[in-house]
């Protein structure tokens, strides 16, 4: 079962290194600037969606788990895994006159090969922020 808390931003750090795994499965961050450093030292994956959110207070959306998490590095991807599920982010840079196809199927096939050795045969969600698709 998958838990989803909102937190303001700056009572995250504090909730973090209370409990520093937490068994957080991910963390999505959603702001024009990126994530804070502290972030970027952890093994859970941090998902950055680079735009301004709505309302005066940053919020950071938390999910964690009951279930055991195994954190690893596998090509150069970050991912949190469970008996029943992983998570993992694919970030590729692009300019406006380089958002094409080529570049989509390029992630696409990376984001199935990295499921399937990993052992993860279903799909349950693909959530994607592609910039400059208009």
């Amino acid at each position: 079962m998958i838990q989803v808390e909102l937190i303001p931003e700056p009572a995250l750090k504090e909730k973090i290194k209370s409990s520093p795994l937490g068994n957080y499965l991910c963390i999505f961050y959603c702001n024009s600037n990126p994530p804070p450093k502290f972030l970027s030292n952890s093994p859970v994956p941090v998902f950055w969606v680079p735009m301004k959110q709505f309302g005066s207070e940053t919020l950071v959306e938390v999910w964690s788990t009951s279930s055991s998490i195994e954190y690893k590095n596998y090509n150069n991807l970050k991912i949190a895994c469970t008996d029943e599920m992983i998570v993992f982010e694919i970030q590729q840079e692009v300019e406006p006159v380089n958002c094409n196809e080529h570049l989509s199927k390029e992630v696409f096939e990376t984001a199935f090969r990295t499921l399937k050795e990993n052992g993860y045969p279903f799909v349950l969600k693909i959530w994607n922020y592609v910039p400059y698709i208009n």
